[in-house]
């Protein structure tokens, strides 16, 4: 699965996002969380050092009330923009976990 979504996810930044990056590790994270989180080591064209970030995608059945990316990526958005100190939400991306 690892190998498959890693190609999607460095696609989907160049055609979603207009990045250009270099996957160097893709792991899934468990812990309670309902939705699909996997550890990523990348690299963007340009840098010298990787970054390690976290990629959410919708679970295939979500539990009633949760919020879908989409809405997760804006209240991050909003709550940075408020000043909460929590990490950035980076790109939202469609398809990468996932295809469909």
């Amino acid at each position: 699965m690892t190998d498959d979504v890693a190609e999607r996810l460095r696609e989907g930044l160049a055609r979603q996002a207009g990045i250009q990056a270099t996957i160097g590790g893709l792991r899934p994270l468990y812990g309670g969380a309902c939705q699909d989180n996997l550890r990523v080591e990348l690299t963007l064209a340009g840098d010298d050092q990787p970054q390690t970030l976290v990629l959410r995608a919708d679970a295939p059945s979500s539990l009633p009330g949760s919020l879908d990316r989409k809405q997760e990526f804006a209240v991050i958005e909003a709550a940075v923009a408020a000043g909460v100190r929590t990490p950035a939400a980076r790109w939202l991306l469609r398809d990468i976990v996932r295809e469909g």
